[in-house]
Order: C-alpha cells, then structure tokens, then sequence
C-alpha cells in the first residue's frame, strides 16, 4: 500500500527513496533539479527492502505471470535499479552490467534473492516482514 508523506507518495521514485521499516531514520533534502528529497535508512537491507515493497506493489503482475526474474543493478552513480519483465530495463535472463543481485521464483509468490559476489542467497514469500532477512552462505 503507498504512502505519503508531505504529499510525496511512495511510489515516487525521484522524491522517495528507500523505504521505511522498524528502526529505520528519514532525511528530507531539497535539491534545484528534483526538489524534496525523501531519503530512508533502512539499517541492514535497505536496497533488498526496496526490491521487496516493488514485488508487493507489482504482485498481482508477477502471479499473472506464474513466475518471476529479475537483477538488482548498481548504477555508475551508486543509485539502484531494477531490471525485469515488468519493467523497461533488460530482459530478466541477459545479465545487464552492474547486476549485483538475483531474484528468482518459480510460483510468482516465493523469491529467493542470489548476492551475485557471495553467492550467499535469501528467501522471501508475500506476507513475510521486510526487515527479517539473512542471507545464507552455501557450503564451499
């Protein structure tokens, strides 16, 4: 479900960034190009949490869909992007430049999120809280 917040909603994404969960701190900016700036600090995952909250706002999509990929990908000027079948970015299964992670599912209502350096990966279904995630490392 969005949120507003001084009448920026949270699926705003050049004046909202991150997401807020338990914990978590907000910083307001204001810049000449984009104006007010909504800036979450999620503690451990903020980056995944983001992810999380775009599988839930697109989640009847994705259960259409009867599965999903995608990659987390860092830009040049350190921001993240998401590229996937529901979005304008490259094909899920063309790894794009700068890809740091993976996500994945087989039923469109479990992911499993793959650290693409570490190989340690999570899981994550609808319904699960944001901010109780561990990554696993497999066994070498």
């Amino acid at each position: 479900m969005p949120i507003t917040l001084g009448g920026i909603k949270s699926t705003d994404k050049t004046h909202w960034k991150n997401y807020p969960k338990a914990g978590g701190t907000c910083t307001v900016t204001y810049n000449a190009k984009n104006g007010v700036i909504i800036d979450w600090d999620n503690a451990n995952f903020p980056i995944l949490t983001n992810y999380m909250h775009y599988l839930t706002e697109n989640k009847l999509s994705i259960e259409d869909s009867g599965s999903y990929a995608g990659y987390l990908v860092k830009k040049i000027d350190g921001s993240y992007e998401i590229h996937d079948h529901l979005g304008t970015g490259a094909g899920p299964y063309i790894k794009p430049p700068g890809a740091v992670v993976y996500v994945e599912s087989l039923d469109a209502k479990s992911f499993t999120f793959k650290d693409l350096k570490t190989n340690a990966y999570t899981t994550w279904s609808y319904g699960d809280k944001w901010d109780s995630i561990v990554f696993y490392t497999p066994a070498p």
